[in-house]
């Protein structure tokens, strides 16, 4: 084995621990509830009121819990069916 397949070798292995560690530290990654939170719940409930596009509601949601974007549109699709029966 020459100097260059070694240093290859070694690059070839450091990047893939670098993936790996990435990817563990996304999966361990959960995001706070936000279905239980009623403060929250009536400032979604409120912008939905004002009408228009849900698209910067579900943003806020997002950004007040760091919920993902599945989450925080179910959130806001709740708020807004309980909310208008």
């Amino acid at each position: 084995m020459n100097m260059s397949s070694a240093v290859l070798s070694f690059v070839i292995i450091a990047a893939l621990v670098a993936i790996i560690g990435v990817l563990l530290s996304r999966r361990q990654k959960t995001h706070p509830t936000v279905l239980t939170d009623a403060g929250l719940e009536q400032k979604v409930q409120a912008m939905l009121q004002q009408g228009g596009n849900k698209v910067p509601i579900v943003k806020f949601v997002r950004e007040q819990t760091g919920a993902g974007l599945v989450e925080a549109k179910q959130f806001v699709d709740r708020v807004e069916q309980e909310h208008t029966h």
